[in-house]
């Protein structure tokens, strides 16, 4: 759906609604932190600062590398690293492994992050246009139509 059709706010109450509930689990306290990271792709002005580039010696980790594999050791948090923008094919595309069945996020110098269970990835985004069908049927789509909410959500939100 396209901008103020309530994405965001869902994703934000689905985390506290799923904090709430696991820490109602007092044997499962260890699982009630939740974690999330809103990256915008388009916002980068090329991929290297997204996922990385080879630096003079060792790789050098771009924005959602470096939140990917910071999330990736806190294994007793549960942590969403949300790509926010339009879908561009320049990005989806090097995301595309990490929706298979492997969670592996592949980078440009041949090594490999694997995805824990703990590491949710999510894209938000206001059209699918340019994102390639294999990451399309890798996925579970939400559509939030513009008509569903309307203002007044919004308008309790700035309270």
């Amino acid at each position: 759906g396209s901008s103020g059709s309530g994405k965001t706010t869902a994703v934000h109450t689905l985390t506290r609604a799923m904090m709430y509930c696991s820490t109602q689990d007092e044997s499962d306290l260890q699982s009630s932190v939740y974690k999330l990271h809103y990256v915008n792709p388009v916002a980068m002005t090329n991929l290297s600062d997204l996922f990385g580039k080879p630096g003079s010696t060792v790789w050098q980790d771009g924005i959602f590398t470096c939140l990917m594999r910071k999330a990736c050791k806190m294994n007793n948090t549960q942590t969403w690293l949300c790509l926010d923008s339009p879908g561009s094919s320049d990005w989806t595309s090097c995301i595309e492994h990490v929706f298979s069945k492997e969670k592996i996020l592949r980078l440009g110098d041949g090594s490999q992050i694997p995805i824990p269970a703990n590491v949710k990835i999510m894209l938000e985004t206001t059209d699918l246009q340019h994102v390639s069908p294999s990451l399309l049927m890798k996925t579970g789509l939400i559509y939030f139509d513009d008509s569903t909410l309307g203002w007044k959500p919004q308008r309790s939100e700035e309270r």
